[in-house]
């Protein structure tokens, strides 16, 4: 039983719906309604703050998570965004849930910062791209990290010494996605070493907001996860806490 969740701008979104007491297949749905018949990042505005004014996805994650306040929620969470002023990591682990997800979302440059209090937030995957730190202050079990970032695994895009045909040119919001993670890469490569396990889905060739790719990303995180079942079955039943194992999700 997975009872902890952790997760950074798109990996919260997924956090925040399973620590709802969603399961797998809830959660999914809840994506492909949201993410793939409705598109969250469709309402582009003259570009002051950000591309997109943000205000579809906000309204996509209240419709699901409004009210929600961590306190409350069956399954332990955090959540992670970054402090633009500061520069600094921010965990989430107390009050709104849906304010929390929308400032972990928070794309520099696609999306306009949040401004909670007296914190301008923007995506956590500036700092902390896989957020197995957000979980180490509450050791009850092993950690499972899911690697999910642009480019993880193989594919036209990803670290392949043996390119089948020319890389794919990404568009600016992907450009801008990929330099973000570079400015993380120090961080995730620490937080790897922290987890007991890590499950690393071939994502290489979905390019940022495919959303219509959801059938491929899921099969890709299913064959991943399968492959480490061996190594997950094995740490459970060395742990003296065999039943409660965590997750953090990018």
């Amino acid at each position: 039983m997975i009872d902890r969740v952790a997760g950074t701008s798109a990996g919260a979104v997924i956090a925040a719906l399973y620590a709802t007491g969603r399961n797998a297949e809830q959660t999914d749905a809840v994506v492909y309604e949201e993410f793939v018949r409705h598109n969250p990042v469709g309402d582009l505005t003259f570009p002051r703050y950000g591309l997109i004014r943000g205000e579809r996805a906000a309204t996509s994650i209240r419709r699901h998570l409004g009210g929600k306040i961590f306190e409350e929620l069956p399954r332990e969470l955090r959540v992670v965004s970054v402090d633009l002023l500061r520069r600094r990591p921010v965990v989430h682990s107390r009050g709104s849930v849906s304010d929390a997800v929308s400032a972990s979302l928070r794309i520099p440059g696609i999306f306009p910062p949040l401004r909670l209090g007296d914190v301008v937030h923007v995506d956590g995957a500036v700092l902390n791209n896989l957020p197995v730190s957000a979980l180490e202050s509450t050791p009850d079990g092993p950690i499972i990290a899911v690697n999910i970032s642009l480019g993880s695994g193989n594919g036209s895009l990803g670290t392949s010494t043996a390119p089948k045909r020319p890389p794919r040119m990404p568009g600016m919001a992907e450009t801008l996605m990929r330099t973000m993670f570079m400015s993380s890469g120090p961080a995730t490569a620490t937080a790897l070493a922290r987890a007991d396990v890590i499950i690393t889905p071939r994502t290489g060739d979905i390019g940022f907001l495919e959303w219509h790719q959801i059938d491929v990303a899921r099969e890709a995180g299913r064959l991943a996860a399968a492959q480490a079942i061996p190594a997950i079955l094995a740490l459970t039943s060395n742990s003296p806490v065999a039943e409660e194992r965590t997750e953090a999700r990018q």
